[in-house]
């Protein structure tokens, strides 16, 4: 199965750097909201669209997530986006 970050570098234009910052966001998004308790586990964990959409409703309604995400010019929530895409298209090749 590919990685989060191997399905960015093959199946979207997306530059390394770019790539990057995405892999690392998807990182922190998890940290804190497992932190502020809006989420129980890690984002990387997840396989599945369902599990993935409950909990992108409840990180993208927290305070502190529109607060870096506002702060950081929305990349918070393309980096959500991305790994949607990403699983749905595990989900549709592997699964």
């Amino acid at each position: 199965m590919k990685s989060f970050e191997n399905y960015l570098r093959d199946h979207t234009i997306l530059k390394e750097t770019s790539i990057y910052k995405y892999v690392t966001a998807i990182n922190t998004i998890s940290s804190d909201m497992i932190n502020e308790k809006v989420i129980r586990m890690n984002i990387n964990d997840i396989t599945q669209i369902n599990d993935f959409e409950i909990i992108y409703h409840a990180i993208m309604s927290s305070s502190k997530f529109i607060k870096k995400n506002n702060k950081g010019n929305n990349m918070y929530s393309c980096a959500l986006k991305y790994y949607q895409k990403y699983l749905e298209f595990i989900n549709k090749y592997f699964y």
